[in-house]
């Protein structure tokens, strides 16, 4: 899989032989399921990701340690692009390349 930072957000992109698993995953206190839909991930303005008013992730499931997630209405389909964070553990999320910010899963949002 291939990951880009832009706009404060890290994409990611399939590559060939590159599948999603379609699996249920531990994020804070919840269990979330794909197509779950996420306002916000986290409290605190520095370690949380916050979708827009109107707009939410949802949930495609994990592809090598990435959770994968399209937005709705508008936004990343899967097509190619998926909105991606690294997955460490039920707490922590990292999004970045060189530089990593970590996503705090101490509150969870669902729409």
């Amino acid at each position: 899989m291939h990951t880009v930072m832009k706009w404060g957000a890290m994409y990611g992109q399939l590559e060939d032989g590159d599948e999603i698993s379609p699996a249920a995953i531990q994020l804070g206190n919840q269990l979330i399921l794909p197509g779950d839909r996420i306002t916000r991930i986290g409290k605190k303005k520095r370690s949380m990701f916050s979708m827009q008013d109107g707009f939410y992730l949802v949930y495609q499931g994990i592809c090598d340690h990435h959770l994968m997630f399209t937005s709705e209405p508008t936004g990343c389909s899967g097509d190619p692009w998926y909105y991606s964070f690294a997955y460490v553990d039920s707490t922590t999320l990292l999004i970045g390349g060189k530089g990593c910010m970590d996503i705090r899963v101490d509150d969870l949002q669902l729409a």
